[in-house]
């Protein structure tokens, strides 16, 4: 059916380009909408909802490396993978383009064979890595939860391991006793110091 065919979203100011990208993705069973410049592709994204994008680097007004970038900000664009397509295979190009958030990077003159493996491989799995990144998302997201409520409810959290005499504090624990950081080793011992000499039968048993 055409709509399990992987919709791909090339943009790139010259025009015999996009249509040899096209024309030749067409042929091998993707889907594809192209336009000329990042501000057409950043107006229509959120609406197309691409499996991929295929991005020019060189572009009049907004080039590759700021579309990219814009298209990250985007609810709809931070996991979406985005292969970045230049003349240039140089080295600060590369790092350029992966530092805005680019998942692959492609290198002219095209050879549509050759695109359309690596667009079947980066789809296949960037699906895997993009889950990793919303699990670690999820993740964090109920961690902070998790520390807004011990703050808020004035408690704090902690872990011994006895193996190797090592005590781990969150920050609401240092707060709670009003321990600095510095000069606190972790130790079982260390906190034991701590301990009002009249508490330490009780903090023993």
């Amino acid at each position: 059916p055409v709509s399990n065919q992987p919709l791909i979203l090339v943009v790139d100011d010259d025009e015999s380009v996009r249509l040899l990208i096209e024309q030749g993705l067409k042929m091998t069973g993707f889907r594809v909408v192209s336009v000329e410049s990042g501000k057409e592709a950043l107006d229509l994204f959120s609406g197309l909802r691409p499996d991929a994008v295929l991005l020019d680097v060189l572009m009049p007004d907004l080039d590759g490396f700021s579309t990219c970038a814009s298209i990250r900000r985007l609810p709809e664009g931070r996991f979406v993978p985005i292969m970045m397509v230049t003349g240039f295979n140089d080295l600060s190009s590369i790092k350029r383009a992966f530092k805005v958030g680019a998942t692959d990077f492609f290198t002219k003159p095209i050879n549509v064979a050759l695109l359309e493996k690596r667009l079947h491989y980066l789809l296949r799995n960037s699906a895997i890595f993009m889950e990793l990144l919303k699990n670690q998302e999820s993740l964090r997201s109920s961690e902070q939860r998790l520390a807004l409520a011990t703050e808020a409810g004035g408690v704090g959290v902690w872990d011994w391991d006895v193996q190797h005499d090592v005590l781990m504090w969150d920050e609401s624990m240092f707060r709670l006793y009003h321990i600095q950081h510095e000069g606190f080793n972790g130790a079982y011992a260390d906190w034991k110091s701590r301990v009002h000499p009249q508490d330490l039968q009780r903090f023993d048993a």
